[in-house]
């Protein structure tokens, strides 16, 4: 059976994942908002993963796959969770903490795997510490990326269930 609700989610998330294949800012992408967005609006937590990680994939086939890859999708996991949180209790503040939070969780996870897998840092805690260090920069347009395109995607499906009530029914997938 078509459901509009779910139908409309899908769309947002693909089309945000196309943006990660046209030129822009460095970083500066909607993909840890779309992490938070699915684990918001999706019930099926399973579904939400599955929808988030398959937006990154199509991007990363075209991009190129790399050798950290499986601590960036565990680190979008994390910010999936992380907007399962905030599903029930939808406000602002909520989605900047969900933001702030899900940025800081993919920056931890993916710089370890970055420490781990990539051969550019010695396998020591100075090494480790210096990728942290290193990847700050990377950290500071994610984390702005993240609020921005979460204010868009939370605003958008906000006034698009204001205006379609259909949208609002939560037995969605």
């Amino acid at each position: 059976m078509f459901q509009p609700r779910f139908a409309i989610l899908v769309v947002i998330i693909l089309l945000s994942a196309l943006y990660r294949i046209i030129p822009h800012p460095f970083n500066f992408t909607p993909i840890g908002a779309i992490a938070l967005f699915a684990g918001a609006k999706f019930w099926d937590k399973h579904v939400a993963v599955l929808v988030t990680l398959l937006s990154m994939l199509l991007a990363d086939l075209y991009l190129g796959l790399y050798n950290s890859i499986i601590f960036t999708y565990l680190g979008l996991c994390s910010m999936v969770y992380i907007g399962t949180v905030i599903q029930k209790k939808e406000s602002l503040i909520n989605i900047v903490i969900a933001g702030v939070t899900g940025s800081l969780a993919f920056y931890v996870i993916s710089n370890f795997g970055v420490w781990l897998l990539s051969g550019m840092y010695d396998h020591t805690m100075n090494g480790l510490a210096e990728c942290y260090l290193l990847a700050i920069p990377f950290l500071q347009n994610s984390l702005n990326s993240t609020l921005f395109f979460s204010f868009l995607f939370f605003s958008i499906f906000y006034l698009l269930e204001q205006r379609y009530p259909l949208l609002k029914t939560g037995n969605t997938i």
